[in-house]
């Protein structure tokens, strides 16, 4: 197994970064998934009462299939 770490950095921070990136990920997937549902249940939902006119994740997406 080669070194693949830079010279002079530690393998803590390489784990704090790594963590960073991946809880940056989760925060935009979750804000993609969860806020822009919330968005379009708020503005569609007056027009069209129980129905998601533009799902926006997969859990919306197949509860659409359901409606």
């Amino acid at each position: 197994v080669s070194n693949i770490r830079a010279p002079g950095t530690s393998l803590s921070s390489e784990l704090s970064t790594v963590l960073v990136i991946i809880s940056e990920a989760f925060q935009i997937e979750f804000i993609r998934s969860h806020v822009l549902d919330r968005a379009v249940e708020v503005f569609y939902r007056p027009t069209c009462p129980g129905q998601k006119i533009f799902p926006t994740s997969s859990k919306s997406l197949s509860e659409a299939r359901l409606i």
